[in-house]
């Protein structure tokens, strides 16, 4: 299962936003967040705008994130 998770870097606060088995369809839905990201819309529970998202394949432990999203763009 692939998981969207969101970040909230000075807080300390990560969210899980989304779930799937497609990589492609968390990726589509992770890239298409960028603009919420970007407008500091999107945040956490203390009330603070998310840093980034990142992907994750929950069925491995990998110690790298599969891709990282910010408001930038993707790393």
């Amino acid at each position: 299962m692939y998981v969207l998770l969101a970040y909230e870097k000075d807080g300390g606060y990560y969210d899980e936003l989304f779930r799937n088995k497609d990589p492609k369809y968390v990726k589509a839905t992770g890239v298409g967040l960028m603009p919420v990201l970007k407008s500091n819309k999107l945040r956490a529970c203390n009330g603070e705008p998310y840093d980034w998202l990142e992907i994750w394949n929950d069925e491995v432990d990998d110690l790298e994130p599969l891709l990282i999203i910010t408001a930038n763009g993707c790393l």
